[in-house]
């Protein structure tokens, strides 16, 4: 499994008992507007975020649940794509690979 879908499936994890099943929330208003909880991943995820952070327009630390699955300027899948697939693709894998 590609790091960046295990991201994704950390991350949305909240989501999905909201949205009801894949492929997109049912009703959007039900998502949570509070932060990501990027707290609760590993601390390799949550030290990929943070040095990637300055290649994502929003600040990742305030971006909202709803902002995250909704991504209705796709600028989350671009910066996933661009920025933080480098860093898991080392960071993660290593430190997977280490254990």
């Amino acid at each position: 499994m590609k790091p960046t879908t295990i991201i994704f499936a950390i991350l949305s994890s909240a989501t999905l008992a909201v949205a009801g099943e894949i492929g997109g929330p049912k009703d959007e208003e039900k998502l949570s507007r509070g932060p990501l909880p990027i707290h609760q991943l590993p601390e390799c995820w949550q030290g990929c975020l943070q040095s990637e952070n300055h290649l994502y327009p929003p600040n990742i630390n305030k971006v909202s649940v709803y902002d995250f699955c909704m991504d209705k300027m796709f600028h989350m899948r671009f910066w996933s794509h661009h920025a933080l697939a480098t860093c898991t693709n080392t960071e993660v894998v290593e430190e997977h690979h280490s254990k």
